[in-house]
């Protein structure tokens, strides 16, 4: 069974952004409530991000708002990872795509070599290197 966990991120007025990665049962019983009158987080100002259920070359576990770097037919690409309410799922676009993106079930089966490693790596994420977009 995929375990389902969200990352939420809070980004303070001085630039700092950090997070915390919750599970379902954890989101459930109320601790995210607790962390967040813990670090004096507005959750209405915090982003939730869920984690997709695969990792990258690294063994990380990839959430919405990570960007990735991977190698497409022999070219880097970077991309963000976003999910799509329209289509239901999550996949793997660029800063201004409106909603238009390649599947990550095309991505990831793109993105491994002859051996069968994969070849994609979280180089961060929007909140703190938006930079790293296209």
């Amino acid at each position: 069974m995929r375990e389902i966990q969200f990352r939420y991120t809070v980004k303070r007025d001085n630039g700092y952004v950090f997070y915390r990665i919750f599970s379902l049962k954890e989101i459930e019983n109320g601790e995210v409530i607790t962390w967040a009158k813990a670090n004096i987080v507005d959750l209405e100002k915090a982003v939730r991000e869920q984690f997709i259920g695969l990792r990258d070359k690294n063994g990380c576990e990839i959430y919405e708002g990570d960007i990735v770097q991977t190698f497409m037919f022999g070219k880097k690409v970077v991309g963000i990872i976003k999910y799509s309410g329209k289509w239901g799922s999550f996949y793997f676009g660029t800063k201004n795509d409106y909603g238009v993106g390649i599947a990550l079930k095309d991505v990831f089966e793109w993105c491994y070599d002859d051996e069968g490693e994969i070849l994609s790596e979280i180089i961060g994420n929007i909140h703190e290197n938006p930079e790293l977009l296209p």
